[in-house]
């Protein structure tokens, strides 16, 4: 596939994540993390199984059989536990800081190769590892000192929202939130690593005859982990007696309403984005392309929700953009 196909793919991927977490900032505020992860997760999963059936027929679940546990299992710990974690830090950070701090993820998984798989990082990465950890660390410092943004309390869009879901109280607890969804992806990451080499270990020939090909692979392995983490989040609403209250933005109108086009645009059309710019451009420059929604973030929540940036936002960005581009050499 053209290269320049693939890095527009990319920024292209970039810019809609930007706009879906800032539109879903206002979903989450209204509804809960929770209930906005299993309206994305059940509704993309359900878009990305008709795309499989459509595009690639029957033929790749067969061949896939092997690995699907391990993507399921992937789609739990980065999908159920680190987007509800993720969404959660976007109600009381704001998309910009969220994203930037979701950046970590680099680090996380860059130590998990390390102790896990034996992966021995280079000077570059090391020296990236430094760049991401001070950039996330001035853009974070820098929104817990930053004033309020004008929909701390009222409503949003005629929704009710708590007075102090943007106190220091709830930043602090958002920057935990964040760390921990960038712990959960980094996780993920690496179990989905080895549900990729049990794949190719056990249908080597089926892969590109079958609809398993370098393009597709990616695609189906979203597929299970969207429908693997939906199906364990209301399982888990199911045990715990609240199916209803965990479902609410999913049998509201006013869900619907809300989180409908964040999740076309991020849940499904980004991921689309990024398993075409994976699948045509080198490791390294697809990572960093992909790493760069905090920057696109800062005028679209600016324009969208009012949220303006400061100096410090603005370099620890750059900073922690710039260190994955090391990590990812």
């Amino acid at each position: 596939m053209n290269p320049a196909i693939g890095a527009a793919a990319a920024l292209g991927s970039a810019a809609i994540w930007s706009i879906s977490s800032t539109l879903l900032t206002t979903s989450v505020r209204a509804f809960g993390s929770r209930q906005i992860n299993v309206f994305k997760s059940t509704v993309a999963g359900v878009l990305f199984l008709m795309t499989v059936a459509l595009a690639f027929g029957g033929g790749p679940i067969a061949a896939a059989m092997p690995s699907i546990s391990w993507f399921a299992v992937s789609g739990f710990v980065g999908l159920a536990l680190g987007d509800t974690f993720y969404l959660a830090s976007l109600k009381s950070l704001g998309p910009t800081t969220a994203l930037v701090l979701y950046q970590t993820s680099s680090l996380f998984t860059m130590a998990l190769g390390f102790f896990v798989l034996n992966e021995r990082p280079s000077f570059a990465n090391c020296a990236g590892a430094v760049c991401v950890a001070g950039g996330v660390s001035l853009a974070t410092w820098s929104r817990t000192q930053s004033a309020k943004p004008k929909h701390a309390g009222g409503t949003i869009r005629g929704l009710a929202i708590d007075a102090d879901v943007l106190s220091n109280k709830a930043i602090k607890a958002g920057i935990l939130l964040g760390l921990g969804s960038a712990a959960s992806q980094a996780i993920g990451v690496v179990i989905n690593r080895q549900a990729f080499e049990i794949l190719d270990a056990a249908a080597p020939a089926l892969r590109a005859a079958e609809g398993l090909a370098s393009l597709e692979r990616p695609v189906f392995a979203a597929t299970v982990r969207l429908v693997a983490a939906s199906a364990v989040m209301l399982l888990f609403a199911v045990l715990r007696g609240q199916a209803r209250f965990d479902t609410s933005a999913l049998l509201s109108r006013e869900g619907w309403r809300l989180t409908l086009i964040p999740t076309v645009l991020g849940t499904y059309l980004g991921i689309l984005g990024m398993q075409v710019a994976v699948g045509s451009l080198p490791a390294g420059i697809a990572a960093t392309l992909l790493a760069t929604p905090p920057i696109f973030s800062i005028p679209v929540a600016w324009i969208m929700i009012g949220e303006k940036p400061t100096i410090l936002t603005l370099i620890g960005t750059l900073i922690a953009t710039g260190g994955v581009f090391l990590v990812s050499t």
